[in-house]
């Protein structure tokens, strides 16, 4: 499948949620406030919208403390948003893998809310203080 057959508008979101994906109404807080930036990314005609690193965690004290499973936590209702939005979304997150190590991955989310493909980022920069 073709990805991009045509110029597509970018948008980036470069904010600082205000939770975290640490508790379920934190994790409802955040898709919420995701909505919103994927919404306004819809009315500025945007066809792909790339969220900031470790998104769900980038509230959270400490990140590392909280990745999400592979096939789980804040992907699924992304991919929702996708599809209701017929929008590219780029959601990197920390994620673990099936032997529970941790991954900063960036997971590219298609129109029709298909996972088109993740990258994992090799050599993570572990700031002095989050």
């Amino acid at each position: 499948m073709a990805l991009l057959r045509r110029p597509v508008r970018v948008a980036t979101v470069s904010h600082r949620p205000s939770s975290g994906v640490d508790s379920p109404a934190g994790m409802d807080r955040l898709i919420k406030g995701a909505q919103l930036h994927i919404e306004r990314a819809a009315r500025t005609g945007a066809g792909l919208v790339a969220f900031t690193e470790i998104y769900p965690q980038l509230a959270l004290a400490d990140p590392f403390h909280h990745p999400e499973p592979a096939e789980g936590g804040t992907l699924e209702r992304v991919r929702e948003l996708a599809r209701q939005h017929r929008m590219i979304i780029v959601w990197p997150r920390l994620e673990y893998d099936s032997v529970r190590k941790i991954r900063n991955t960036s997971i590219l989310v298609g129109r029709d809310g298909e996972v088109i493909g993740r990258y994992d980022k090799m050599f993570p920069t572990i700031p002095r203080s989050w």
